[in-house]
């Protein structure tokens, strides 16, 4: 039974690119160049000499890159915050403090989406805006959850997988720049920490899930 955890969470970034370091850019730059990204996109993009679409390739995976920084965990908690009975059980313990509420979580799939956007400037000039598309997909195997005073208190999990896609809107219909499948113990990546609110959203996940305002990357 989970109550708590100081383990280092999983990120998609981690997930999908393997190492939260510089070598991993050069995975997703590797990817926008081998679909010829930055030459496909029309435009003033197509006039770009090598060196400079070069540069974009690289300003762009960079960015790109650090829109995976997620914690998995939290996206699944994320997930778990819609589930029908964990938001009835929430209301319930709310209802009555002293209760305590053990909910069965039998095979499910929490399914997570992400739309960010990203614009390419040139000389302070938007030129092209990228529309990338983050996918998490959770496979649980079986759960219990123990919910008191709408909170997430403790977690007994079997094994589960979970699933990632980026991919990219282009002219010429999406691409699929990287995929990774794995299976995981749900208790290395879910950390409950002093305890999860299943009847708010989490800031920052909440603002993650939207689509924000655009990155930049400027040439």
């Amino acid at each position: 039974m989970t109550t708590a955890t100081t383990q280092t969470g999983l990120t998609a970034r981690t997930f999908l690119l393997g190492g939260g370091t510089e070598d991993d850019v050069a995975v997703l730059r590797h990817a926008l160049s081998e679909h010829g990204v930055i030459s496909h996109c029309g435009g003033e993009l197509t006039r770009l000499v090598p060196e400079a679409r070069q540069a974009a390739d690289d300003a762009l995976a960079s960015v790109a890159a650090g829109l995976l920084d997620l914690d998995l965990g939290d996206v699944l908690i994320y997930g778990w915050r819609t589930h029908d009975r964990l938001v009835n059980a929430a209301k319930q313990t709310m209802r009555a403090p002293r209760r305590q509420e053990v909910v069965q979580l039998g095979s499910h799939q929490v399914i997570w989406t992400k739309q960010p956007t990203v614009d390419l400037l040139l000389d302070g000039v938007r030129v092209h805006t990228f529309h990338f598309q983050l996918t998490i997909v959770f496979e649980v195997d079986v759960a219990s959850a123990i919910v008191e005073k709408g909170k997430l208190t403790a977690l007994k999990a079997g094994d589960g997988s979970v699933a990632g896609t980026l991919t990219l809107r282009m002219p010429g219909g999406d691409i699929q720049l990287l995929q990774q499948k794995r299976n995981i113990n749900l208790h290395v990546i879910v950390h409950l920490g002093s305890e999860i609110a299943l009847l708010r959203t989490e800031p920052g996940l909440a603002a993650a899930a939207e689509e924000d305002a655009p990155a930049k990357t400027a040439q």
